[in-house]
């Protein structure tokens, strides 16, 4: 029982200083709680949602998602498991199969500026957000945006 929870806080403290400034903060807040002052671990999620912002948030406030725009469905896409990171690179990346949505109405959707990643919970909880790198992209009537295989990129020494 003693390696367990050892190793479930070495597991929190490398979230912690490796994913931290791009992780809402509320979930910071817990692990912290965990680590330091005896808090319960956090329920770690087994799937996710890829969700599309027409505005960012930051590490306090959540984005706009995407609405209105015929061909996205709101609580985004299931995302795939991810990669383990290794060695000293401080990264894991996904989805391990691609994500896409096809814009199938009649204009152009409002532009997307990012992405944030969500749990599936009964309540879902936002962990990770960022901007798309390159800018806004407005996807017109009968194209598709797609995050193909690792194209997404959770890694520690790029924030």
């Amino acid at each position: 029982m003693r390696w367990r929870r050892l190793l479930t806080r070495l597991l929190l403290l490398w979230v912690l200083t490796f994913l931290g400034s791009m992780t809402d903060s509320n979930r910071v807040t817990v692990i912290l709680n965990a680590i330091m002052s005896s808090g319960s671990a956090p329920v770690w999620p087994t799937s996710w949602h890829l969700r599309l912002m027409q505005t960012m948030g930051s590490n306090t406030a959540n984005g706009t998602e995407l609405s209105g725009a015929t061909g996205y469905t709101t609580g985004g896409a299931t995302m795939a498991a991810w990669t383990a990171g290794s060695g000293t690179a401080a990264a894991v990346s996904g989805p391990v199969a691609a994500v896409s949505w096809t814009n199938s109405g009649g204009g152009a959707w409002t532009a997307v500026a990012g992405i944030e990643i969500w749990d599936t919970a009964g309540t879902p909880l936002r962990w990770f957000q960022g901007a798309l790198t390159g800018g806004s992209v407005t996807v017109n009537a009968g194209n598709t945006l797609q995050f193909a295989i690792n194209s997404i990129s959770l890694t520690g020494t790029a924030w």
